[in-house]
């Protein structure tokens, strides 16, 4: 049986969603690196909550997968 805590889910949600915002051109043109992460650091903070069932699924199948 899978077992996962909800720090688990809440860090893979959150290197998810930071993963797609970093592929996205929105955040690439006329910013500095640090004003790049600042805003993708708060669309992460703001939006994370969205991946919620994505992140939780993706850690029970690779716990499945290690039995």
């Amino acid at each position: 049986m899978a077992i996962i805590n909800n720090k688990e889910v809440e860090a893979e949600v959150r290197r998810l969603l930071r993963e797609q915002v970093e592929r996205s051109d929105w955040f690439r043109h006329g910013m500095t690196r640090r004003q790049r992460r600042k805003h993708i650091d708060r669309e992460v903070d703001a939006w994370w909550h969205l991946k919620l069932s994505e992140a939780a699924q993706r850690l029970v199948e690779r716990e499945v997968q290690k039995d």
